[in-house]
């Protein structure tokens, strides 16, 4: 008979409360200052927007919205401005189909994607309200400044509220249908446990806690300084564990047993009771139930496809790495990692399906020795 397994609740985050606190404080501040409901309803929707995990995406989307709001009420104002009759309401609505192609297009033209919903939402406003025809202009700037307060209330509040810690180097280039996080080794999260010690390279999503046992996955090294030792049982998850150094068995009671030596793996449900006898250095992926990963050893030189809608990542064994990610002759990443960094590339919402080549070489050429840990794990609205 099939156990059935009850999910956990997702957990109340900060971002969840300071996206409340920041919609809060908008309605609050156009309550005392008398700016109407428009204004409230566009400064909360762009404080909602606004609201990141870490203040560098908080300000980098409210900059980006920004300048998809000055464009939207630009666009607006152009619209009113057009010698159009609201009484031939065919030709009316026809025209607001243009302006909302025009501006889409022009989103996607100047790089701001990600403002292609505030900035409609503000040529909306300003071309359907009545009291936008008496000074279209004015009434456009209003619109634009009360998005402005928004952001700037959320970024506000995410700075002087719990604010994020930037323990990760992250990056995202416009050209790219992905972004990056390097995780250096000295700034690996350190947990202590009954056998050892644990270090945590990442944990998806990233407001999740893994006492909370919430995440969709884990990605972790690990040293076992006991003989013997029985694994943490983890219900609702399945687990991917790697030896990198040294020799250990693994013995799932009622199940399989299995001896472990450097780069052999062992797949297996994190509800089972486990014990390992060895000592070793391990790595380890965590994945929720219906989530599909994988992890591979990659030796000296290797050319490989990189797909930029999968979770990819490279925890580093030599002691100097240099990755590229290359489309053609053209190399959009290069990046120069050192021994146990780890680096996650993650897709963006409109990542595309096109395949890339990833190479990693070791910089001292010295040896056919395993360079680094790959890691893919396939989002779950992919599965």
């Amino acid at each position: 008979m099939k156990k059935i397994r009850l999910k956990k609740l997702p957990k109340l985050g900060l971002r969840n409360i300071k996206t409340a606190l920041s919609i809060i404080l908008c309605i609050w501040l156009y309550h005392l200052i008398d700016r109407g409901a428009n204004g409230a309803l566009l400064a909360t929707i762009a404080a909602v927007i606004c609201m990141q995990d870490s203040i560098q995406k908080s300000v980098k989307e409210g900059l980006n919205r920004m300048s998809g709001t000055v464009l939207g009420g630009f666009l607006g104002v152009l619209f009113m401005y057009l010698p159009i009759s609201i009484g031939n309401y065919i030709f009316w609505i026809s025209f607001i189909f243009l302006g909302i192609v025009l501006y889409i297009y022009l989103c996607n033209v100047f790089r701001i994607r990600d403002s292609i919903i505030i900035g409609t939402i503000v040529f909306l406003i300003i071309v359907l309200d009545e009291k936008a025809h008496d000074v279209p202009w004015l009434y456009a700037i209003n619109r634009v400044l009360d998005t402005f307060a928004g952001i700037l209330i959320a970024v506000g509040v995410n700075y002087f509220l719990f604010r994020p810690k930037p323990d990760q180097v992250a990056r995202e280039l416009d050209e790219l249908d992905f972004k990056y996080v390097i995780v250096e080794a000295e700034k690996q999260k350190l947990f202590h446990w009954s056998g050892g010690t644990t270090k945590e390279l990442f944990i998806y999503p990233e407001d999740c806690l893994y006492g909370d046992r919430d995440f969709e996955w884990r990605i972790s090294t690990a040293k076992v300084l006991l003989e013997s030792s029985t694994f943490t049982k983890l219900p609702d998850y399945m687990r991917r564990i790697m030896v990198l150094e040294g020799k250990v068995k693994l013995d799932h009671e009622e199940q399989h047993k299995v001896i472990l030596s450097p780069y052999d793996q062992d797949y297996f449900d994190g509800e089972w009771t486990t014990r390992s006898t060895g000592c070793c250095t391990d790595f380890n992926l965590m994945l929720q139930d219906g989530q599909e990963g994988k992890i591979e050893a990659l030796s000296t030189v290797e050319k490989r496809g990189f797909y930029p809608e999968l979770f990819t990542s490279y925890y580093i064994l030599a002691d100097e790495v240099v990755l590229k990610i290359s489309q053609g002759p053209k190399i959009l990443v290069e990046e120069k990692l050192r021994k146990n960094d780890f680096i996650l590339f993650y897709p963006l919402e409109e990542a595309s399906t096109s395949v890339l080549t990833v190479c990693l070489a070791d910089s001292q050429g010295t040896s056919d020795a395993m360079i680094a840990i790959e890691t893919v794990v396939v989002p779950l609205e992919e599965i």
